[in-house]
């Protein structure tokens, strides 16, 4: 009994920590293409316009898609 309570006191912080992990984090490397203009703005470059809707696109859907738990 003596050796389950040592081995059970040794496992359980282990599992109070996997389940209190913090948010993930993510690192993005930004870089622009061999079609970028660098004399013009980031919305005078072609089919940016369009980039942007869709972005916009994308993030509508996915406030709409989450569950309420999520938000």
């Amino acid at each position: 009994m003596k050796y389950l309570i040592v081995f059970l006191s040794m496992c359980l912080p282990g599992v109070a920590y996997s389940q209190n992990q913090p948010d993930s984090l993510y690192i993005v490397t930004y870089t622009t293409g061999s079609a970028w203009d660098v004399a013009k703005q980031p919305q005078e470059q072609p089919w940016f316009k369009e980039h942007s809707a869709n972005l916009s696109k994308l993030r509508k859907w996915n406030n709409k898609s989450r569950c309420a738990l999520c938000r």
